[in-house]
C-alpha cells in the first residue's frame, strides 16, 4: 500500500501541469442580411395632428429622413439613413415640442425609437 500511493501523485502532477495550448476561437463574419419587403407599410396620421405636425420643423426633417429608409435598395443605403434618422432625432429631441406633444408618452415612445435605431 505504500508504493501505490506515488501513482495517483504522477498522475496528478502530470495532468495538473499540462501546458494549455491557447484556445484560438474563430468566429465567422456573419453579413447581416435585410428584407427590404419586411419593411411595414407607414401609418397615416389623423388630419388634425398633421396641422400641428406641419408646422414642426424638426418633425417634418425626421419625417423626411424616415421616408428615405424605406427607399434603401442595399444595406449601405440602410446604414446612411439609420445615421441620418439618428441625427434628426437628437435635433428633435432637443426642439421646441407643440403644447399638445409636450407629454411623457411622447417623449417615451420618441426614446424607444431612439433605441431601436
Amino acid at each position: 500500500m505504500g508504493k501505490k500511493w506515488w501513482v495517483p501523485f504522477v498522475f496528478l502532477v502530470f495532468f495538473a501541469c499540462k501546458k494549455k495550448e491557447a484556445q484560438v476561437v474563430e468566429t465567422e463574419d456573419s453579413n447581416v442580411s435585410f428584407s427590404f419587403q419586411q419593411m411595414p407599410k407607414i401609418a397615416a396620421v389623423n388630419g388634425e395632428a398633421t396641422e400641428i405636425l406641419n408646422e414642426w420643423e424638426a418633425f417634418q426633417d425626421l419625417n423626411g429622413s424616415f421616408q428615405v429608409l424605406f427607399r434603401a435598395s442595399n444595406s449601405e443605403d440602410l446604414a446612411l439613413a439609420i445615421d441620418d434618422l439618428l441625427e434628426k432625432e437628437k435635433l428633435l429631441r432637443e426642439s421646441e415640442y407643440p403644447k399638445v406633444f409636450e407629454t411623457s408618452e411622447v417623449k417615451s415612445s420618441q426614446k424607444v425609437f431612439s433605441t431601436y435605431l
